[in-house]
């Protein structure tokens, strides 16, 4: 979007200077121009765009009008990205939004990366466990101060989300907090050889133990929470205004009252009814009177006492009386005045605490902050991650690297080496390798879970967190672009081969030397000539810009492609593929199928064997279709010709020809000038047909 509003510019620009400027008048060039154009917007953080985090599976799209996804479900099923991974060990809501964040922002700065890494370095420590898990259960009970004091500032006593309950009051939340993070500040140092962490630093800072009880006390002495919790409201304690004190006083003696009052009057007319006092907020007191059922009048003669009838509801009528207004000066709307002067009580405590709102938004972000660090930690632990090494150098070198998605469907996950180097610019003395490493080899053999698990293990490493290997060194990768899989919907009006050809030129266009280009079978979506040479057209320009070369993870099935050589003079491309081991390739499909055996292992050197009929048949298709598409295979690398193989007709197909042959000769030998009724028709027909299913019959024997 930000892009999109600075083309608008550049274009108003444009149009501004060709209204005002000659073409050939060198002053327009000098007034309009730019004289700077840089995304700051985006400065130290990776650029990645929704096709790569789409392809890689980091992160849940949030769909307009859905709530956000919040990790895995408790079914079996495998979560849908690395973020949900991570999710669930995320306690606090600004933690939970400080993950997302992290990992919507990957870093290019060293020591913010390093800074992240040291933290999960430390807390990860079998001796800081129990400090870890009592860091997050403190923090899975705080809340995000930000909202608490906005709905302060508002004079809101509780969200939106819990309308009729005090449990989302922001006293409630208030108290919490500050008695948590009192928690968290005396866990913060129970935690072994954290004094050297900066975030750790920040946060024993931050949490100034004394404030915090400050508030906690300044909150607690002045809200009854158990009275709140009953009458949905805040209600305050006693001992704090004396004048509210009298009034709750009053208000809890006033059934007594009343019912006293209702006596009285009872006595006074003389009349065996039920006759009830009572009060009724901001309406005051009256005498409630039953209504006759059959004449649907009060029960007594009201007109003859100066009585005045008010309202009839529930099968009673109310009245006031000059009891009744004696009542309403002495003691008056009590239960309204009570929550006038609470209202006021608690605005001036929301004023004190205002007073700190700074500090409770500083501790409440802190908390976030280390709540979205111990996320790394515990998924590092569960998920047996290992710290990477990030450098400057333009290299991926990862040993027995994983999928974390994938080791979570699999029985069991056979890890691999990386190792790929970018062009190093003008730098003489960095590092010499391939900057290319393309995959070949059979369909179903993990060629894109391994593309998948080196550009995650890139990603993973620029947000901070420990990566599935048993070592990684990783250079700083400004841009990660992916051409994976293709995302077609009905709203758009691009065919699928276009979203690819889009998907390429932005990388191509975009790309840099520290850059990493993961392609996939790309030019599969037409002509099979035309893809192969759009396949090789995209390596061989990636490989030509040598000391500018990216790093690039490519996976072709276009075997046709090294027939010419194209890449023999080239040094920084490596060839791999996928091991399969093949037993008696030359039997039947159904005997190969069996012998098939996928090893998922990682080999040097180049296959040019796709193994794609017995994939097709794994995978459900019919065996005659399986059988059919092997013959033609094997036809087709005899140097035979499809088309006339295609054409000719089976054993059954000329049995079929033959007898059809028969009938019509007979059918033309025959006669039909002559009268025939119809059974003679019929039988002479039946004759006709007789020769040619014996002869069909034959044929079949």
């Amino acid at each position: 979007m930000s892009i999109g509003c600075a083309g608008a510019v550049l274009g108003y620009l444009q149009r501004k200077r060709a209204s005002t400027y000659l073409p050939v008048d060198p002053r327009g060039g000098h007034v309009f121009r730019v004289a700077l154009y840089e995304m700051f917007s985006l400065r130290h953080t990776m650029l990645v765009n929704a096709d790569t985090l789409a392809s890689l599976q980091v992160i849940e799209p949030r769909v307009a009008g859905s709530a956000p996804t919040t990790g895995p479900t408790k079914s079996k099923e495998a979560p849908l990205s690395i973020h949900a991974l991570f999710h669930v060990h995320a306690k606090s809501p600004q933690g939970k939004s400080r993950l997302r964040q992290a990992f919507l922002r990957p870093s290019l700065d060293v020591d913010h990366i390093n800074s992240r890494l040291d933290f999960v370095s430390v807390l990860i420590r079998s001796e800081n466990q129990q400090a870890r898990q009592e860091l997050s259960k403190c923090l899975g009970k705080i809340k995000d101060m930000r909202n608490t004091t906005t709905l302060l500032r508002k004079g809101i006593e509780r969200g939106k989300q819990q309308p009729n309950a005090f449990k989302g009051s922001v006293w409630l939340a208030l108290w919490e907090f500050c008695r948590h993070s009192i928690a968290v500040a005396e866990s913060l140092h129970g935690v072994i050889g954290a004094d050297r962490l900066c975030l750790w630093s920040r946060a024993v800072g931050v949490l100034d133990r004394g404030s915090l009880q400050k508030i906690s006390e300044m909150v607690h002495e002045t809200v009854d929470f158990d009275g709140s919790a009953e009458a949905q409201r805040t209600v305050i304690n006693c001992d704090i205004y004396p004048r509210l004190d009298e009034l709750k006083r009053k208000h809890d003696k006033l059934d007594e009252v009343l019912t006293e009052t209702a006596r009285e009057i009872d006595r006074s007319l003389g009349l065996n009814i039920e006759l009830n006092v009572i009060y009724l907020p901001h309406l005051g007191y009256h005498i409630s009177i039953p209504v006759d059922p059959n004449t649907h009048e009060p029960e007594i003669n009201w007109r003859a006492l100066d009585w005045e009838q008010m309202f009839t509801a529930d099968s009673r009528v109310y009245f006031k009386d000059a009891t009744m207004r004696v009542l309403d000066e002495d003691i008056g709307d009590i239960y309204a005045n009570i929550c006038d002067y609470e209202i006021e009580i608690a605005h001036d405590l929301a004023q004190k605490v205002l007073e700190h709102e700074k500090f409770l938004i500083e501790a409440s972000d802190i908390c976030g902050e280390l709540d979205c660090n111990l996320a790394f930690v515990h998924s590092a632990y569960e998920h047996r991650l290992t710290r990477p090494k990030i450098i400057e150098h333009n290299v991926i070198n990862i040993e027995k690297g994983r999928h974390l998605l994938q080791e979570k469907s699999v029985p069991s996950f056979v890890p691999n080496d990386t190792f790929i180097l970018g062009g190093g610019g003008e730098d003489e003395h960095a590092p010499v390798g391939p900057s290319m490493l393309l995959l070949t080899g059979p369909n179903y053999s993990g060629k894109s879970v391994y593309q998948k698990q080196v550009a995650l293990a890139v990603y993973m490493a620029h947000i901070g967190s420990f990566v599935p290997a048993e070592s990684a060194t990783i250079g700083i990768t400004d841009k990660i672009f992916t051409r994976l899989t293709t995302r077609e919907t009905v709203s758009k009006v691009q065919s699928a081969f276009m979203i690819d050809m889009q998907q390429i030129a932005m990388a191509l266009n975009s790309c840099t030397r520290k850059s990493l280009i993961v392609i996939d079978e790309f030019g599969k979506g037409t002509d099979t000539c035309d893809g192969a040479g759009l396949a090789a057209g995209v390596f061989l320009h990636l490989l030509s810009l040598n000391t500018q070369a990216p790093k690039a993870l490519v996976a072709t099935h276009f075997h046709e492609i090294f027939e010419t050589n194209l890449f023999g003079t080239l040094k920084n491309i490596s060839f791999a593929h996928m091991e399969v081991r093949v037993e008696n390739a030359d039997e039947r499909v159904t005997e190969q199928q069996s012998r098939v055996s996928y090893l998922y292992n990682l080999q040097l050197g180049c296959s040019d064997l796709s193994y794609g009929t017995q994939c097709a048949a794994m995978n459900g298709i019919p065996e005659e279709v399986v059988e059919r598409a092997l013959d033609l295979s094997r036809r087709a690398r005899r140097g035979e010709d499809l088309v006339s193989q295609c054409s000719a007709l089976t054993v059954s197909e000329a049995a079929e020809l033959e007898a059809a042959e028969v009938a019509a000769e007979l059918f033309l030998d025959q006669n039909f000038d002559q009268q025939m009724t119809e059974n003679e028709l019929q039988a002479l027909l039946d004759a006709m047909i007789e020769p040619a299913s014996n002869a069909t019959e034959e044929l079949d024997i």
